[in-house]
């Protein structure tokens, strides 16, 4: 979405109305397709053209990115609201992993996730070793 024009917005809601609202019905929610917001860490705004329509036309009032930063984040305002997600995935793990990132620290500890029976790093991969595993 953060790459997507508005008329590739428009076009994917429209797929949605067809295909998706029948069996799941209305919802306020926008979860972002891969996290990517519409907008950057600004508020959204009645200028922006995407969240316009995707709130106006669509009806989306909770709009959920990822962003793993840091351990939270919201933004509210009287027509919105804003909050960040923190994926918990293979990049996630490997960046908490080699130390590149302590947001899952508050959660748990990655070095638990892994099986120790599992050679590290995964062939393939092209990543080194982790510190500390294996």
């Amino acid at each position: 979405m953060t790459e997507s024009t508005v008329k590739r917005i428009q076009a994917d809601a429209q797929r949605w109305d067809r295909e998706v609202r029948p069996l799941v019905g209305a919802t306020p929610l926008l979860i972002y397709p891969f996290g990517a917001d519409i907008s950057g860490v600004a508020k959204y705004s009645d200028g922006n053209p995407k969240f316009t329509f995707l709130h106006d036309t669509e009806g989306f009032h909770y709009f959920f990115n990822i962003d793993t930063s840091r351990p939270s984040w919201m933004q509210i305002d009287g027509k919105s609201l804003r909050q960040a997600r923190i994926n918990v995935d293979g990049i996630t793990l490997q960046r908490a992993l080699n130390k590149r990132s302590t947001v899952l620290d508050l959660f748990f500890d990655a070095r638990s996730t892994i099986d120790p029976l599992r050679p590290l790093p995964v062939p393939g991969s092209g990543r080194g070793p982790v510190p500390g595993v294996g």
